[in-house]
């Protein structure tokens, strides 16, 4: 009977003995999973933070591009700068030139009213041009709408 006794302890004990481990192991569980909610939400939370870092990454490329433009429109503006400068004394002399030219222009309108025969100057009007005409300007071509052509043909 002792032994029966020694015997019954030990499986009662044993029996009690896997429950233990079994609700550790659960309690244990219970706590991973929590702690598993707080990483995923923080793997949100980083998943976020790398789309706000990749749109502000193309914003930046977007931005370096611009700052690439804006320097090569300093070149350019420099470069206009130094042309304009090379062009200075062109102007002028195109300005001394168109002096000249009107002070000529002005010499032989005198000869022409002097000395009526002849025209040296083309300030009359002929074939319906007048003394502002620009020689220099393309003829207008003559269009004529075929619908008012044959409505007024005689």
């Amino acid at each position: 009977m002792r032994t029966f006794m020694l015997v019954s302890t030990s499986l009662l004990m044993l029996a009690a003995l896997p429950g233990c481990l079994v609700q550790d192991i659960h309690d244990e569980l219970v706590g991973v999973n929590a702690r598993l909610e707080s990483v995923e939400a923080t793997l949100g939370k980083i998943d976020a933070t790398n789309e706000r870092l990749d749109l502000l990454e193309s914003r930046l490329d977007t931005l370096n591009r611009l700052e690439s433009i804006d320097d090569e429109l300093d070149a350019v503006e420099k470069e206009l700068v130094s042309i304009n400068g090379e062009l200075d004394p062109i102007k002028g002399s195109l300005v001394n030139l168109d002096e000249h030219l009107a002070s000529l222009r002005k010499t032989i309108s005198n000869i022409d009213s002097t000395i009526p025969f002849l025209k040296f100057s083309g300030d009359d009007e002929e074939d319906g041009e007048t003394e502002d005409a620009n020689p220099f300007a393309p003829e207008p071509a003559e269009t004529e709408n075929p619908a008012e052509g044959a409505g007024n043909a005689p």
